[in-house]
């Protein structure tokens, strides 16, 4: 439910990433009024043929479907959409004709489908047929069709997306099958490895590198105490193939840090500081919006120096497009300070920082009117349950807002001055863990708000910085 969408990411040696934009970008590629926090865009893949990119995903509402661009790093085509239900789509080129693999909510029922398409239209040229239905385990899904030497293998996720999540392959000779079950499969899981950091591992695809080696990308979370909150993450695990022509991954299990030989010989870099000032005319791409493109709430032009928020009267609370800029929370200990102006005149108007993990489940320090005073509030939101810790702000309208994460506890700190800051409260973090809130698919974000909770205003926060610091 995050705009822009799809980030799109490069990278030279597999390990150091940088984010070069993303895939959606305006409103005419997408539609997500009013989804609930989940149910938007699901499991993208992006492949390249013939000098153009391709990405093809879901929109869970809406249905299945494609973009093109010549530069990935450039603007994206306009949608076009693929006549099949389910999810998790994804390509195969071959000999100049053009095939989708899903899996299948269709009336060809459950299991991975696959459909011919032509690549200008998205018309079927195939009728859907079901070409496997797994290894035995649930939810099927996640499929890649790789052609390797005589062999197509299709490669799937089985066991559901949580603690019992897997990799499976089969192969055939034909890409229709049948398909023959790797005999040591699921060659990629850690259901059975409860003390590894790594969990739920799943939902993979293969690449081989410029030296010919090669790798499986997956997704995996990292639970405190059987619990995640910064959803699930892409994982990186080396590849050999035995003699018998079956991909083997790394022990057959994910390990947290693991020693492979690199396309080249570079360490990864480590995060510090990354502080964002405002000084320019467009966000940076870490900054994301709830189901609308916001573009006339916020602004960066208004007041050189400063993200403006214009108070909305969607709240946090609900399904709407609540004035928020917000960031994924990428590090379990962290440090997020920013500095806000802010003039509320009417007791629902309040702006300030959240940790969102959906509509239903936030943890919120703002500043407010109440009681004909300015208050600075801490609001724990956890499902039907609501405490605040009030704080009398005097005449203050400018307020340093800080909070300090580790993998238990989130600590929420303000400051008048920058100098002396004092602890309003804490929370623990498994309030907005995923198996706590409502939204199962997506990690928690941390963001900067304004609203008016419903009544109609001109009122509008103006941030002056943002700073995130991994403290990892």
């Amino acid at each position: 439910q995050f705009l822009p969408g799809v980030p799109v990411f490069s990278s030279k040696d597999l390990v150091n990433w940088k984010q070069i934009g993303h895939c959606i970008t305006r409103p005419s590629q997408i539609d997500m009024q009013g989804v609930e926090c989940s149910l938007g865009i699901f499991a993208p893949t992006i492949r390249y043929y013939q000098g153009k990119f391709y990405m093809i995903t879901t929109n869970v509402t809406k249905g299945n479907f494609f973009l093109s661009a010549d530069d990935p790093a450039g603007e994206w085509s306009e949608p076009i959409f693929i006549d099949i239900d389910g999810i998790d789509p994804s390509f195969f080129f071959e000999d100049g004709r053009v095939y989708v693999q899903w899996a299948s909510s269709d009336e060809i029922g459950p299991g991975i489908g696959q459909v011919e398409i032509d690549l200008e239209t998205g018309e079927l040229l195939s009728e859907k047929t079901i070409i496997t239905r797994g290894s035995g385990g649930r939810d099927v899904e996640g499929p890649h069709t790789y052609k390797i030497g005589e062999y197509y293998y299709l490669l799937t996720a089985e066991g559901g997306t949580r603690e019992g999540h897997m990799v499976t392959i089969r192969r055939g000779t034909s890409l229709w099958g049948p398909f023959e079950e790797c005999p040591t499969n699921p060659i990629l899981t850690n259901r059975d490895q409860s003390q590894q950091l790594l969990q739920n591992v799943g939902h993979p695809d293969l690449i081989e590198d410029d030296n010919g080696n090669w790798w499986m990308v997956a997704l995996a979370v990292r639970p405190t105490h059987f619990k995640h909150h910064l959803g699930r993450e892409t994982i990186l695990m080396p590849v050999t193939w035995n003699e018998e022509g079956w991909p083997v991954v790394s022990k057959g299990y994910a390990e947290i840090e693991i020693v492979a030989e690199l396309p080249l010989s570079i360490e990864q870099e480590k995060r510090t500081v990354e502080k964002d000032d405002f000084d320019g005319e467009n966000l940076g791409f870490q900054w994301n919006m709830l189901r609308e493109f916001i573009s006339d709430q916020y602004c960066l032009t208004e007041r050189a120096g400063f993200l403006t928020l214009k108070a909305s009267e969607d709240s946090l609370d609900g399904l709407g497009a609540v004035s928020f800029i917000g960031r994924r929370q990428q590090d379990l200990a962290c440090e997020i300070i920013s500095k806000m102006e802010f003039s509320p005149t009417k007791d629902l108007e309040e702006a300030g920082l959240t940790i969102f993990g959906d509509n239903k489940h936030h943890i919120d320090l703002f500043l407010t009117s109440r009681d004909g005073g300015n208050k600075l509030v801490l609001r724990k939101k956890v499902a039907d349950l609501t405490c605040e810790k009030l704080i009398d702000a005097a005449n203050n309208t400018t307020v340093y807002l800080k909070i300090v994460a580790d993998k238990l506890e989130y600590e929420f700190e303000y400051s008048f001055d920058d100098i002396n800051y004092h602890t309003i409260g804490q929370t623990f973090t498994k309030h907005v863990a995923t198996e706590v809130i409502d939204a199962p698919f997506t990690g928690v974000y941390i963001g900067m708000y304004a609203t008016s909770n419903g009544r109609p205003t001109e009122a509008k926060a103006y941030f002056d910085y943002f700073s995130y610091e991994n403290k990892e």
